[in-house]
């Protein structure tokens, strides 16, 4: 299973690396001119919704280190967009315990055109679609041993640099409390009837 999952990381690595140098979209070359460009000061002080915070910053970094080309501008979002296949995989594999559902759903990140789309666009929604995939396996982590501290944290830290990337991460944060909030409920209600049978 772990390496099917890498060929398919790998191969979704092949076919995103193939769009890297494409030209550029007009959002993206907006965000190098009027953000990227810039100091992190600026890019920290300055948002608006073109202004995906955490990864403008990656893409200075990235500009600083490699150039200004369309791949070398691209280079954190296909960071995410390869990660995210991994990811999808640890989330099945955290949901049914099933190699099949493992593999498909890396398969299915692996040749989804949207997400190589935004695995080789200069934006955030790459990093926001990997940040929604942590959070989610964690929150189910999180049902199942709530004491875990380190998970709060985890969890915790990975809802705050989505939001840091893209503000829209407030709805799968919310989405999620939501999940482990009726859990928590569900629990209580079952350790409530227990006790009446006791």
């Amino acid at each position: 299973m772990i390496a099917g999952v890498i060929s398919l990381t790998l191969l979704g690595t092949v076919v995103r690396w193939r769009f890297l140098d494409q030209p550029m979209r007009y959002d993206e070359a907006y965000n190098y001119l009027n953000f990227s460009s810039r100091s992190p000061g600026y890019i920290v002080t300055h948002y608006v919704p073109n202004n995906h915070v955490l990864h403008t910053l990656m893409v200075w970094a990235a500009s600083r280190v490699f150039g200004t080309s369309p791949a070398a501008l691209r280079l954190p979002a296909f960071v995410a967009g390869v990660l995210l296949i991994p990811a999808t995989a640890w989330l099945g594999w955290t949901l049914t315990r099933r190699r099949a559902v493992v593999l498909l759903s890396a398969l299915a990140v692996c040749g989804s055109s949207a997400l190589i789309e935004y695995s080789t666009n200069a934006r955030g929604y790459s990093w926001l679609t990997l940040f929604t995939v942590l959070a989610t396996g964690l929150t189910l982590h999180l049902i199942a041993t709530p004491q875990r501290r380190g998970l709060w944290m985890a969890w915790g830290i990975v809802g705050a640099l989505g939001a840091f990337t893209v503000p829209l991460m407030v709805y799968p944060v919310a989405g999620l409390t939501a999940a482990m909030l009726l859990a928590a409920w569900v629990v209580a209600g079952q350790g409530a009837q227990r006790k009446e049978t006791i």
